[in-house]
């Protein structure tokens, strides 16, 4: 899955023709040395919808319903929102938007 970076907007260094948004700048982490960090990138991003994903696959399961890779994929996408975005216009920028975990 492709994924863009931003945070209330779109990160300049964020890839084109994305399917989803997540978080990607000044995101703390832990550091290697100890303490914490703050980084900026896709990686942060990808990171983060791989997360989620994984929150959307325990949901369906707990639901009985498929797990399977599609149909994860299927939650990201339509759980995806824009309002979270300050400028949504471009849809190959954002995609479907901010990736959304399951409530």
């Amino acid at each position: 899955v492709a994924v863009g970076a931003g945070r209330w907007a779109l990160a300049p260094f964020s890839n084109a023709r994305v399917r989803l948004v997540a978080p990607g700048v000044e995101v703390v982490s832990a550091a290697v040395a100890g303490g914490w960090a703050s980084m900026s990138g896709t990686s942060m991003s990808s990171a983060h919808v791989a997360g989620v994903a994984a929150l959307w696959m325990q949901r369906l399961r707990s639901q009985g319903t498929s797990s399977v890779p599609g149909a994860v994929l299927a939650e990201l996408l339509a759980s995806a929102t824009t309002a979270t975005l300050r400028s949504a216009a471009d849809r190959n920028a954002i995609g479907m938007g901010m990736v959304q975990a399951p409530q």
